[in-house]
């Protein structure tokens, strides 16, 4: 194959790895974080869970929180199920008021509350749920 060839080759790569990137399905940042559950643990080991979830009917993304120890309680950690922002340029996820921080390797990640514009700071939620059963409790704000 003479230079002819690898010009023409190397052409017909590059031209179909940009028409792969231009065509190709954009996958929305939202997207890339759900599904995923992370964990925290109370002082007494009771789990608050962060969910990102997509809808398996309309294929949409939401983040909620439960808390299953203190369910309704004024002080508890709740969400009902809302949409949420996340730029993997940066690292930051928004919901609720709050602006989160994303580390880490997907199994392993962890989110940590950096902002928020009112209450306090929920802390530090872990995707694997032994490293949030070893980790500093947090306590709530009454």
């Amino acid at each position: 194959m003479g230079r002819k060839g690898i010009a023409i080759a190397l052409a017909f790569a590059v031209l179909a790895a940009v028409s792969l990137l231009a065509f190709s399905p954009k996958v929305a940042p939202q997207r890339s974080l759900a599904p995923a559950i992370f964990i925290s643990c109370d002082e007494e080991g009771n789990e608050s869970r962060i969910y990102f979830s997509i809808s398996a009917e309309t294929g949409e993304v939401s983040v909620d929180a439960t808390d299953d120890a203190h369910f309704g309680k004024s002080w508890g950690r709740y969400l009902e199920p809302a949409s949420f922002d996340y730029s993997p340029l940066t690292g930051e996820v928004r919901f609720d008021g709050k602006v989160w921080r994303i580390t880490g390797e997907p199994g392993a990640r962890t989110l940590e509350n950096i902002e928020t514009d009112y209450g306090a700071l929920w802390g530090t939620y872990y995707e694997d749920a032994r490293a949030a059963s070893e980790a500093e409790p947090y306590h709530y704000e009454r």
